[in-house]
């Protein structure tokens, strides 16, 4: 077969072992896969009950992500780190998946590419850059054989995605302590134990989310299941008003694209998408907590002497601490000049001068008692609530990613008028971007 190039093996979707069959035709076909390759399996014993079950299990599982990665835009190759601690948790174990793949190679149904560093095509002897990439974990792709296969119970790429689901989390509500430091290094909180009948409401909300959007067909992209994250756990009297954000499990979720990637290649029902912006969420939701009403200008970030994006590092920096801040962090700075956008020359304490001329209410900010956690909680209300009200009033799926939600194109004016409502209706009156690709 063709060599695959690093950018193929780069984009390669992140194999879940979540995906299951959800059609009598994607069933069939598991089920003469698991029959070749038992005529290829050469065993002195018979699998117990409770092996074969993971056995077919599995069987399902790889052939449903080789077929969903063989309609990639970037990659038509899936991926999987063979060892054993990535298996932890998981429904099958590593033995399992690589007497699999093993049998599956086999019986010519898949083709493999081990993990390891792959060889620099553009390598000069004398040169700086490397003759070999970073190390990948293996790739697996479907070959034709499978592919035939497949063509042979009606599954094919134009309808691959509807013959198979993502099994979505059951535990759907986290809760963390507060993150500390160690030196310049910042540790995550640590999970915490709680009461769930606390939160079956809004346990309930997620998990119907998640059941609701599995049920859509979504395509260069992938949805794992939402879970909600609640910060500052460890405080008296908690109130479950703290952080709260749906986060996507997964490497590779949506998410963690680029916005250039998902408005290239993300569908949902077949449609290109619309992303719903929130402009200066914060600073909406800050100025809403103090009663009063953010300015109304099309760019509260637009300082004179300053980049905007400098001014909205500075405010992101502002609410995570709850302060004024003093210096630029490193990371900050890395994001900036990345971006090519020098701090050098750029004092913290003229610029924090020019945002508090022009936001006055920002000099309460450290009196405030308002953070970052507490923003992003009435965020995630109004988020979410637009979610849900675009599923039972329109049929419409949202998709979040914190500030903004990801729609299909056709419902782009609706979900903005949703997303508007919603800010307004828990107290924040807001004003939305509609962005699509152009």
């Amino acid at each position: 077969m063709k060599k695959p190039t690093y950018s193929e093996l780069k984009y390669a979707n992140y194999i879940t072992l979540l995906r299951r069959s959800n059609t009598t035709n994607a069933k069939h076909l598991c089920k003469a896969v698991i029959k070749k390759l038992l005529s290829n399996e050469n065993r002195r014993r018979k699998r117990s009950i409770s092996n074969q079950k993971s056995f077919e299990l599995g069987v399902q599982t790889i052939t449903a992500e080789l077929l969903l990665a063989s309609c990639g835009e970037k990659s038509t190759w899936a991926y999987r780190s063979l060892h054993k601690d990535s298996f932890k948790n998981q429904p099958i174990k590593a033995v399992t998946f690589t007497s699999i793949v093993h049998l599956m190679k086999l019986s010519g149904l898949l083709e493999q590419h081990k993990g390891g560093n792959s060889a620099n095509p553009f390598f000069e002897e004398g040169s700086n850059c490397k003759n070999f990439n970073p190390g990948l974990a293996s790739r697996f792709r479907a070959t034709p054989k499978l592919l035939e296969m497949a063509t042979w119970y009606g599954i094919s790429d134009a309808n691959i995605p509807s013959h198979y689901n993502c099994l979505m989390p059951e535990m759907v509500i986290q809760l963390r302590s507060e993150s500390r430091r160690n030196g310049p290094v910042r540790i995550g909180g640590e999970k915490i134990k709680y009461n769930s009948s606390e939160v079956e409401y809004m346990r309930s909300e997620v998990v119907k989310i998640n059941e609701y959007l599995s049920s859509q067909l979504l395509t260069g992209a992938m949805l794992y299941g939402y879970f909600r994250c609640f910060n500052l756990g460890t405080q008296s009297g908690y109130r479950w008003n703290k952080g709260g954000r749906l986060f996507c499990l997964g490497e590779n979720s949506y998410q963690t694209m680029k916005k250039s990637e998902r408005f290239k290649m993300m569908k949902i029902n077949g449609e290109r998408i619309a992303s719903i912006d929130v402009n200066a969420s914060y600073l909406t939701l800050y100025h809403g907590l103090l009663k009063t009403r953010l300015p109304e200008e099309n760019d509260v970030y637009a300082i004179p002497g300053f980049h905007r994006e400098i001014v909205k590092t500075w405010m992101v920096i502002a609410f995570g601490k709850g302060a004024f801040p003093k210096r630029w962090n490193k990371q900050s700075k890395i994001k900036l000049h990345d971006k090519g956008i020098p701090t050098k020359g750029v004092s913290m304490r003229t610029l924090s001068e020019a945002i508090c001329q022009k936001l006055p209410i920002m000099h309460k900010l450290e009196t405030s008692g308002i953070n970052w956690a507490d923003l992003m909680f009435q965020e995630s209300r109004a988020i979410i609530n637009a979610m849900i009200t675009l599923r039972d009033s329109y049929d419409i799926p949202a998709y979040s990613v914190h500030d903004c939600i990801l729609v299909p194109y056709s419902a782009q004016k609706i979900a903005a008028e949703i997303v508007e409502d919603e800010y307004f209706r828990i107290g924040y009156p807001c004003r939305v971007k509609i962005e699509t690709q152009a």
